[in-house]
């Protein structure tokens, strides 16, 4: 009698093990696909807006090109440089909104201002101890960067560009050196974002990545892993912060640990009865 009991028993245990872990599972499954579709858009979204940023950054290094072309035919004048500076409008580039394009001479020193014009006096910025400086003089024809700093005109966030630019001969000439309003720039990416979503913008060539939030920006140096596994030299994740997760799934968790509950209650007044049932049947022995 005890052994048919002690088996019973262990039966019953069983059950609502399973009975409970069972639901438990397919409740943290659930959870798990559910996150991957949040993953999922939060990567093509990613991609659409790295196509967006890209498209802008290509059209500054289209920009450059053009306007070297334009100061080889004037043989590189002075004033010609300045006309063709102040001839770029924010219509035509939209990404330049609150940024200019200066020129600077072989030593890095800025001689035309895309707002201010030919600069005159010794009180000229100097861009030789920028990190892109020598990148700039070994290879012309390409726009490099550097992580945002303040701009020397001002004391505005700029994500430094520098262009060198080359004659016919291989001879460098100059420089087009670009602050681009870094302001304007995260904002634009924060209109695509959530408030409870961070972006990491990776600039491969460059080696630094910025980390955009809804409260602010950081830039930090690449990781050597970073440098080896990033494909192209613009890439954008977007991801959700623990609270982004935490509401989003949340109505899930809410709605999965209800239905265990549920199952639950149902097991045990289920496993009641059975006992009730066993209890009468003994009686009436």
């Amino acid at each position: 009698m005890f052994r048919r009991k002690s088996k019973r028993s262990q039966r019953i245990t069983q059950l609502l093990f399973t009975c409970i872990l069972v639901p438990i599972v397919l409740s943290l499954s659930f959870l798990w696909v559910l996150k991957q579709d949040i993953d999922t858009d939060l990567h093509h979204e990613s991609l659409a807006l790295q196509h967006d940023i890209i498209g802008q950054l290509d059209q500054i290094q289209t920009l450059f090109a053009a306007t070297e072309e334009t100061v080889k035919v004037h043989t590189f004048d002075p004033s010609m440089i300045n006309k063709t500076l102040a001839a770029i409008t924010k219509e035509e580039y939209p990404c330049l909104y609150s940024s200019y394009v200066s020129w600077a001479d072989p030593t890095g020193e800025i001689r035309i201002s895309g707002k201010q014009g030919i600069l005159r006096g010794k009180d000229r910025p100097n861009i030789r101890n920028r990190a892109y400086f020598k990148t700039a003089t070994s290879h012309p024809h390409v726009a490099h960067m550097i992580p945002p700093t303040k701009s020397k005109f001002s004391s505005k966030a700029v994500l430094p560009l520098c262009y060198g630019v080359a004659d016919d001969d291989k001879i460098l000439r100059g420089f087009f050196v670009l602050g681009l309003n870094f302001d304007v720039l995260v904002n634009q990416i924060r209109l695509r974002m959530k408030f409870d979503e961070e972006l990491t913008f990776f600039l491969k060539d460059a080696g630094f990545k910025i980390l955009i939030s809804a409260t602010g920006y950081q830039d930090f140096p690449l990781s050597e892993t970073e440098k080896s596994t990033l494909l192209t030299p613009y890439t954008f994740e977007k991801k959700l912060t623990v609270r982004g997760y935490i509401s989003r799934l949340l109505p899930q968790v809410s709605v999965s640990a209800g239905l265990v509950l549920w199952l639950l209650f149902m097991i045990l007044s289920s496993l009641g009865s059975m006992k009730r049932c066993g209890r009468n049947r003994r009686r009436f022995r």
